[in-house]
């Protein structure tokens, strides 16, 4: 469970990471589904970090966060036979994109339960800007010293075989809105002196640049690109025809412009 109280989430770069919980949204909160939260009163004053209003997220933080202040107390996680495993959680630098385990646990060896009859428990937070698939096996205590062994597939003696226990996304699980590819205009063409460059849906954070070519291949002109606009110089070239090659979000995009 995240060692960080309700209050101190907000603004809290950990809480938008990925962990392991026993239960809990923080140190004194349980967690439940954002649609089964207990009312305004216990939003989180989201920082800009943790506000996500886009229709594709769900019910936006700032009205219902996720923080139960019910009862039940969060449970304690013990890494059970885990070392290595678990450096895909580093807080500074993650090792591969996978936690996998056979013969180690997560365990909350006190026990927990859900704050209402469904019984919820969250096993963790992931967060990803990728697919996302999980196989799991649990082992869930009966309350009267003896055990109960739930698997995902290939079941033993006494196990039990739950389809839910594994997933697979198709998408990444959160799809933002779809971003159009960018696209250039370029004018005058033919042209003597200049020519102007007009793009649209590109991210100005990346390294977008383009480069003028010959008939021979040769660049004879290139510049980095940082607005959407832009005058690309010609006066100096020879008449004849080039090809202006732009690197826009990872995307190349070839114009073919005449020098008269």
């Amino acid at each position: 469970t995240p060692s960080y109280t309700k209050a101190q989430a907000n603004g809290n770069s950990i809480m938008v990471d990925s962990w392991f919980s026993g239960g809990g949204a923080s140190s004194n909160r349980m967690a439940v589904m954002k649609s089964d939260d207990d009312g305004l009163a216990n939003v989180v004053n989201a920082s800009a970090m943790l506000i996500n209003t886009a229709p594709w997220a769900g019910i936006p933080l700032t009205t219902q966060d996720g923080f139960y202040s019910g009862t039940t107390a969060p449970g304690s996680v013990t890494f059970v036979g885990l070392t290595t495993e678990l450096d895909v959680f580093g807080s500074v630098n993650c090792v591969g994109n996978s936690f996998t385990t056979s013969n180690g646990s997560v365990a909350v060896l006190g026990g927990i339960s859900g704050v209402d009859t469904t019984n919820k428990v969250l096993v963790g937070q992931f967060t990803t800007d990728g697919d996302f698939c999980f196989f799991l096996n649990i082992q869930i205590g009966d309350g009267a010293g003896g055990v109960q062994n739930y698997v995902w597939d290939a079941p033993g003696a006494g196990e039990i075989t739950i389809p839910s226990l594994t997933y697979c996304s198709t998408v990444s699980v959160k799809t933002p809105p779809e971003k159009k590819d960018p696209s250039v205009n370029i004018y005058p063409n033919p042209a003597n002196d200049f020519v102007k460059i007009d793009i649209t849906s590109y991210d100005k954070t990346k390294n977008n640049s383009y480069k003028v070519m010959n008939v021979l291949g040769e660049t004879v002109l290139q510049s980095a690109i940082t607005s959407n606009q832009a005058t690309i110089d010609i006066e100096q070239l020879q008449s004849g025809m080039y090809f202006v090659e732009f690197n826009l979000d990872g995307m190349k995009i070839t114009k073919k412009v005449i020098k008269k």
